[in-house]
């Protein structure tokens, strides 16, 4: 039961996204840049992102990047 308890904790510890610049599903010429806001504070080292064109091929070349000031971007 306490494990099970600790898994079902571990479940909520997820962050959903809030607001995304372009937005969700948009189609877009090249963007400098995607933001994306998420409800709750992210942890840099398990956050990544993919960008694909219309064809499904990565078209971003850096890695994605939490903001120090605002951690929920």
């Amino acid at each position: 039961l306490i494990a099970g308890l600790a898994f079902a904790s571990a479940a909520f510890a997820h962050v959903f996204p809030q607001k995304q610049e372009p937005g969700a599903g948009a189609t877009v010429a090249s963007p400098a840049q995607v933001k994306i806001t998420f409800d709750g504070p992210l942890e840099p080292s398990f956050t990544s992102l993919t960008i694909t064109d219309g064809a499904g091929k990565q078209v971003n070349t850096e890695k994605a990047t939490v903001d120090a000031h605002q951690p929920a971007v």
